[in-house]
């Protein structure tokens, strides 16, 4: 069986961005990007988790980014 990582916030320009940011949280996913977006603009949040293996490896900085395993509760934030 496959060891999957933990649940977490996902902060993007949009639902098919691959390199989006880790928020960890989903208040820290909306606050990051109201940090990085004006008025009237729009980015993407998700929760998501990636294969534990992917989670080690980016850790050990043998990977800059790797694809989501499974997600959840995506939504468009308008600021």
């Amino acid at each position: 069986m496959t060891k999957l990582g933990k649940w977490r916030w996902y902060m993007g320009v949009d639902d098919d961005d691959d390199e989006m940011m880790d928020c960890g949280t989903r208040d820290a996913a909306i606050a990051d990007g109201r940090r990085q977006f004006g008025k009237g603009e729009s980015f993407y949040i998700v929760e998501a988790r990636m294969l534990a293996s992917d989670e080690k490896a980016m850790g050990r900085g043998l990977i800059d980014a790797a694809p989501f395993a499974e997600t959840r509760n995506g939504e468009w934030i308008k600021i």
